[in-house]
């Protein structure tokens, strides 16, 4: 792991800090190179009937759009199972995923949403927008309808836009090739492969403002997105429309911890870098451009505070999970590239 000390003590300069100005802000951080946990450490305090109690590693946090991960390789494997190809159409799964839609970028035009792929959606092809809006009235079947039936933001196939409703579609097809919930699915699927135990949604209880019972080692408060100023949801994804879903999602809704994240995303990428399946699968649209750089990472946010990080020369993986919403994983940007300075790709897939 030559030269990684650097990003060791960057880790723990950058957490440190903030945990100096912000009693509420807590923080895990895992290493892994090369399928061992090599460096793990756990910062400040998460609260619990009006006391505050030290963060471990078993405390949760909410990975948010970092659960597209786990759609995306739970995906790859049952449709691997069912020998479904990665081009087929996402109608042919979910029947009412279809139906000529107007389309933003060409209003003249029309596009047949039977006409977009599964591969186009794990790619952020799709042309679909980023969401749909909400009034907070809607129950759970009424946000599928206007998912399943939402206008297209582009002609599938034209630009790489991000669709985190893209990925929500995914968990749909997930769920229906499974014919069984999200959660199952990804158990049966992923969570069991890599020997994740602590990793799963923590599902809103129907006609209920209440979340699962906190386990003992606590649950990291997320930041609201709608009020970034109160960090009152615990257990309870900060994403409303994976919310609006009961909780569970293909964009987001995950909890984890450090360990299990960086867990997973090694095994991921030590798979990817052996070739480990055939071109039929979705995994073969992952490139590998640019990767055996040493001092090129790739990163991923959650935009709840959680940053993944892999080198894929190094054969490294970094999970740093934090509560700190979408503006600490900005700050960590902008101070990685002035003190670590070393190349940070952005990631699009996923």
């Amino acid at each position: 792991m030559c030269g990684f000390g650097a990003e060791i003590d960057f880790f723990t300069d950058w957490i440190n800090p903030h945990i100096a100005v912000d009693d509420s802000f807590c923080a895990q951080f895992c290493i892994y190179h090369d399928g061992e946990p090599v460096r793990e450490e756990v910062f400040g305090f998460y609260p619990f009937e009006n006391d505050r109690y030290p963060v471990n590693d078993l405390t949760l946090f909410d990975i948010g759009a970092m659960t597209r991960c786990f759609t995306f390789y739970a995906l790859n494997n049952l449709m691997k199972k069912l020998a479904v190809p990665v081009e087929s159409a996402a109608q042919a799964v979910l029947p009412s995923f279809a139906g000529q839609r107007p389309v933003h970028d060409a209003p003249s035009s029309r596009v047949n949403a039977a006409c977009v792929t599964i591969a186009q959606l794990l790619r952020h092809t799709s042309g679909l927008p980023a969401s749909i809006r909400l009034d907070g009235s809607e129950d759970r079947e009424t946000i599928i309808q206007k998912i399943l039936t939402v206008p297209f933001e582009s002609k599938p196939n034209t630009v790489i836009r991000k669709s985190p409703l893209g990925y929500t579609i995914l968990g749909f097809i997930l769920e229906a090739l499974a014919k069984s919930d999200l959660n199952s699915a990804f158990a049966e699927f992923m969570l069991e492969e890599i020997g994740l135990r602590e990793t799963g949604f923590r599902p809103v209880m129907r006609g209920s403002a209440a979340a699962l019972p906190i386990p003992k080692e606590g649950i990291a408060p997320t930041v609201d997105r709608e009020d970034a100023g109160k960090k009152t949801r615990i257990g309870i994804t900060a994403d409303p429309l994976c919310y609006g879903l009961g909780g569970e999602s293909g964009a987001e809704g995950l909890f984890s911890t450090a360990r299990e994240t960086a867990r997973s995303a090694d095994f991921l990428m030590r798979k990817i870098l052996k070739r480990e399946f055939s071109d039929k699968e979705a995994l073969k649209l992952i490139r590998l451009e640019r990767k055996n750089n040493p001092a090129f990472w790739s990163v991923y946010f959650s935009q709840t505070g959680c940053i993944l990080l892999i080198n894929w020369a190094e054969k490294t993986v970094a999970a740093i999970l934090t509560n700190g919403g979408e503006k600490i994983e900005n700050d960590f940007i902008d101070a990685w590239r002035g003190q670590v300075g070393k190349d940070l790709d952005l990631n699009t897939l996923y």
